[in-house]
């Protein structure tokens, strides 16, 4: 009897728990969804790891996704271009020396007095 007693008893438990988180999740996706409302598309992963560190915060998660989005968006044009390491158009540099003829020296040599012009020219 005390057996059964305490299989009824873990079944409620059970159950209740498993309601409680079922209305968690459903309590969160409408968070989302209304964040969603108000802001369009975002990084769902991110507001979810900020809105746990922050107590559950989501419109703070997103103040803190919109800023992290921005920087990005910012470091992306500020950052400087690409060293041309073959010229503009890539193929043979200019001066009219033909790579393909070079030994393995010359052709490091070449590369390096390449990558030190483009060093100077972005300075």
């Amino acid at each position: 009897m005390e057996k059964y007693i305490q299989a009824i008893a873990e079944n409620l438990v059970g159950d209740r728990e498993a309601r409680q988180a079922a209305a968690e999740d459903e309590a969160l996706e409408l968070v989302l969804s209304n964040l969603r409302e108000q802001h369009g598309d975002f990084d769902e992963d991110f507001i979810l790891s900020k809105m746990a560190k922050n107590g559950g915060d989501a419109e703070k998660a997103f103040v803190e996704y919109d800023k992290a989005l921005q920087s990005a968006i910012d470091n992306r044009r500020t950052a400087r271009p690409p060293v041309p390491v073959m010229g503009n158009g890539g193929g043979v540099p200019s001066g009219g020396v033909d790579v393909s003829k070079l030994g393995r020296g010359q052709t490091q040599d070449l590369v390096a007095k390449m990558l030190q012009f483009a060093a100077e020219q972005n300075h």
